[in-house]
């Protein structure tokens, strides 16, 4: 199995804006056997993607090539033993509330959420802090 952490800007998201996406890799994750977490601002999207390696990089490949994604980057690729978020093929956590917020102010010093700012292993952590706080619905 393997953990892939990425971040991009939102480009235009369309009809359903955020929650169509959601939907959409609820449905595929779940037929895909993948499970992950979503973060979002409303400038930034974060996420993590766990499940098989084929799967995971095929999934990747197809949001880089997606136009409401801009900038695409790759943060983190590990192979892992036991997935953080294995009852959620799409947790969402956005970040808009004040306890998110208080939260990501531990991993970054900025008021506004930037993941570029973030390294591999502080995005790890983030993601981990969140699980907590994360929906499976909108």
């Amino acid at each position: 199995m393997s953990r892939l952490i990425y971040f991009s800007e939102k480009r235009e998201l369309g009809p359903g804006g955020v929650e169509a996406i959601l939907d959409t890799a609820r449905s595929n994750n779940e037929r895909n056997c993948l499970t992950g977490v979503l973060l979002f601002n409303r400038k930034f999207f974060l996420q993590c993607l766990e499940g098989g390696r084929e799967e995971v990089t095929a999934t990747f490949g197809r949001i880089a090539a997606d136009p409401r994604h801009g900038n695409v980057a790759l943060v983190s690729v590990h192979d892992i033993d036991v997935r953080d978020f294995p009852d959620w093929t799409m947790g969402y956590v956005p970040t808009t509330s004040p306890e998110v917020n208080s939260v990501l102010r531990q991993f970054q010093e900025t008021e506004d959420f930037d993941p570029r700012l973030l390294s591999s292993t502080t995005a790890v952590a983030l993601m981990n802090a969140m699980r907590s706080m994360g929906r499976t619905t909108l």
